[in-house]
């Protein structure tokens, strides 16, 4: 009864997980915000029929999200579970501390225990070095990747465009997403391949029509994100020239909204192999986060975890004459003041 009240409720999602209850084993699929909206309406009966001294256990066997901690800043590192924290010197394993209670950053987000992670690894140790762990995106897999183009009056102008006056929305897969140092893919379609460097906003909660006034309450935290832009074809249409495998770098981790009260007080710079390509400050936008949040929730459900992408300034390649274009062997990074440095190696695909 317990199995197929969990596969009911759980049944079409692609994240393989295993509901263990000792000394029963149940395998499920599950998404993890459904896992997280959907397990606790079933806990109370598991319960009634686990075995005296049985266990609850819920283990991501195909996540490999975790988090990442500088005062409140979480980030993705490979493992099973919500594992690691920053700290001076080196990383805590944040698994032991919490029992593995959450199988990824985004069901902890979920969750609402982002608060809850930065008291375990507050005062911890490191348990680890930097160079023993290898990032992931901040969320691997979100439900959506939502980016805004045209936001800044400098890049409407040297793309020759009027301003608009609606967001701009268009949308990302998954496989596009790059971790932090990983391998940004130039495609072998083309060699018009561009950076925009931006502010990525994290969504906390599941929402719809949210007002302008308290759209930034449902945000859990703020990440770099590079959108590597495939400009011929791009002219096809946004969707293709937005969507080259593994062209979008997202991290290095999150910061936390209460850490960042206010996401247009920040200050944004890319750099192509050491040099300034980009600067400019997020109160340049022309549609702030509350105002993208407020417009997106209109449209369609935001779910926790779900990437918005809040457009580029000025600088691009394609706005320069020459045009420059990212080419193999190329390092990009992405620095926003408050976040940390997203960084990513050009190679040819």
């Amino acid at each position: 009864m317990i199995e197929e009240s969990v596969d009911m409720a759980l049944r079409g999602s692609n994240v393989a997980f295993t509901l263990d209850l000792s000394p029963d084993l149940w395998a499920v699929d599950a998404d993890e915000a459904q896992l997280v909206q959907v397990f606790s309406n079933i806990l109370t009966n598991a319960r009634e029929g686990m075995p005296q001294g049985g266990t609850i256990v819920v283990r991501a066997e195909n996540v490999v999200e975790s988090a990442r901690h500088s005062e409140h800043a979480f980030s993705a590192e490979p493992g099973p579970y919500v594992r690691v924290s920053v700290v001076d010197g080196g990383i805590v394993d944040l698994s032991a501390r919490l029992s593995s209670r959450w199988p990824s950053l985004r069901a902890a987000i979920a969750a609402k225990a982002l608060g809850e992670l930065a008291t375990a690894a507050k005062g911890a140790g490191a348990d680890l070095k930097f160079e023993d762990v290898e990032l992931d995106p901040v969320i691997p897999n979100p439900d959506k990747i939502l980016c805004i183009g045209l936001n800044y009056a400098s890049h409407v102008g040297e793309v020759g465009r009027a301003l608009p006056t609606v967001p701009s929305v268009f949308s990302r897969l998954h496989n596009t997403l790059v971790p932090h140092g990983g391998n940004i893919v130039r495609p072998r379609a083309s060699i018009d391949f561009d950076y925009e460097g931006e502010l990525a906003v994290v969504i906390g909660e599941r929402c719809r029509h949210v007002p302008r006034a308290s759209a930034l309450s449902v945000v859990a935290g703020y990440t770099c994100f590079l959108d590597g832009s495939v400009r011929d074809f791009q002219k096809h249409s946004t969707t293709a020239g937005k969507n080259f495998p593994a062209t979008g770098p997202l991290g290095p981790w999150l910061v936390t909204s209460d850490v960042i009260a206010d996401p247009q007080r920040l200050e944004l710079t890319t750099r192509l192999n050491g040099a300034v390509v980009q600067h400019d400050t997020t109160d340049h936008m022309i549609f702030d986060v509350a105002s993208i949040i407020e417009y997106l929730s209109t449209v369609t459900w935001l779910e926790p975890g779900d990437i918005i992408a809040t457009g580029t300034p000025d600088g691009v390649g394609a706005g320069r004459k020459p045009p420059l274009w990212m080419k193999d062997g190329d390092k990009v990074e992405v620095e926003i003041s408050g976040i940390g440095i997203l960084s990513a190696n050009v190679v040819n695909e």
